[in-house]
């Protein structure tokens, strides 16, 4: 029950993280500043995730992954459980996503950082795919006058990589 709270103040921060972005991107676009994400203009999905104290929120967006701006504790999770480098498509999940694109490494990994800041010491080990908890992920992109994000499900890679998620 308690936990279901937590899920749907998850999803509501996700949905206003996903406006905001939608919003930050529109404005870029409309200054010349576009920033492209693949095909498009706005990333393909944002999410939010916190540990079970729901005391920290990482947000991410889905973009290009680049392996050296990982926490090492995201990097292993997603090499071991995808079985391929990040930025390489997975032989285990056959996704059609590369590893480390979606949105849910990148909120993994900007959770982590401000545990960092926080929590200067050393980062204990600790089952990181069990200890997150995702919120439901959101279409940032709009069509049409009304901004109603959309949902999505969670690809195969990250249903592989966190337990969360499935």
């Amino acid at each position: 029950m308690m936990l279901s709270v937590y899920k749907s103040f998850l999803d509501i921060e996700a949905s206003a993280f996903s406006i905001k972005v939608n919003d930050m991107c529109f404005i870029r676009r409309q200054q010349g500043k576009a920033r492209y994400f693949g095909n498009y203009y706005y990333p393909a999905m944002a999410v939010c995730c916190c540990n079970s104290y729901f005391s920290i929120i990482g947000k991410g967006i889905s973009c290009t992954p680049y392996p050296n701006t990982y926490h090492y504790l995201i990097k292993h999770l997603l090499q071991t459980n995808l079985g391929n480098d990040i930025g390489k498509h997975s032989p285990i999940t056959n996704c059609k996503f590369i590893i480390g694109q979606c949105a849910e490494p990148h909120a993994a990994n900007n959770y982590l950082r401000k545990i960092k800041k926080r929590h200067p010491d050393p980062i204990p080990l600790f089952n990181l795919d069990s200890a997150l908890y995702f919120s439901t992920p959101y279409r940032p992109r709009i069509k049409g006058p009304v901004l109603v994000p959309r949902l999505f499900p969670y690809c195969d890679n990250c249903k592989s990589t966190f337990v969360n998620c499935r």
